[in-house]
């Protein structure tokens, strides 16, 4: 199933669906989450925030190409940079350096989507403009705590 029929499941509630997002893609954003975080459970939270925002925004989101690792990675970003003191901004500003095998097999407007938005800092919607694929802005949830992380997954809310 390619990444848009799959984010077209996502949206259409199938946790199936889900499951295949996040066997195909978490262990990339793992890695570029270790490169983020400081201990290993901060960088599996960022993984598990970062699927759960997909499987919330799913029903809204429309991807500017037709991956969603570029999405999925720009996400785990901005919930560290959210999550983090603002002189730690810089830390999430680099090419990412323990999944770079995974973003150069990307195809070429992927990869530029990524080096953008990563290694430039900014927005996966600026980064897209800048390479002239207009995607909507979608509004960012607030993160939920540790508790309602928690809760969420024993209840199936994921």
């Amino acid at each position: 199933m390619a990444d848009r029929q799959l984010l077209a499941a996502l949206a259409a509630g199938d946790r199936a669906a889900l499951a295949t997002a996040f066997d195909r893609h978490a262990p990339t954003v793992l890695r570029y989450a270790w490169g983020l975080a400081d201990t290993p459970d901060d960088a599996q939270r960022l993984v598990q925030d970062t699927l759960a925002a997909l499987w919330r925004e799913a029903p809204t989101l429309v991807l500017a190409t037709s991956a969603l690792l570029p999405w999925l990675l720009v996400t785990c970003r901005d919930l560290h940079v959210a999550s983090t003191p603002a002189d730690a901004d810089a830390r999430a500003r680099h090419r990412p350096r323990f999944v770079g095998g995974q973003v150069d097999a990307l195809p070429e407007l992927d990869r530029r989507l990524v080096e953008l938005a990563l290694g430039g800092g900014h927005s996966y919607q600026d980064a897209a403009r800048v390479l002239g694929r207009p995607v909507a802005a979608t509004a960012r949830p607030a993160r939920r705590t540790t508790k309602q992380r928690t809760e969420a997954v024993n209840h199936g809310e994921h």
